[in-house]
């Protein structure tokens, strides 16, 4: 992964590269499934973002 992946996965997470490294607190699938949704639901309008989050998911899973 090249740090400008990293970046653009943060901006459409709207998260801090930190959180991506935080293994800290564990998770219910609930609570991860519902953190998922709530960042999906942001950028729905957002075509350029959502093609970014489908493209990560289509490859991940």
């Amino acid at each position: 992964m090249t740090l400008s992946t990293l970046q653009r996965i943060c901006e459409v997470l709207e998260i801090e590269p930190v959180e991506i490294f935080q293994f800290t607190s564990i998770k219910t699938n609930e609570e991860m499934c519902d953190y998922i949704y709530s960042k999906l639901e942001k950028i729905k309008n957002n075509p350029q973002q959502l093609k970014l989050a489908y493209g990560i998911f289509k490859n991940i899973i």
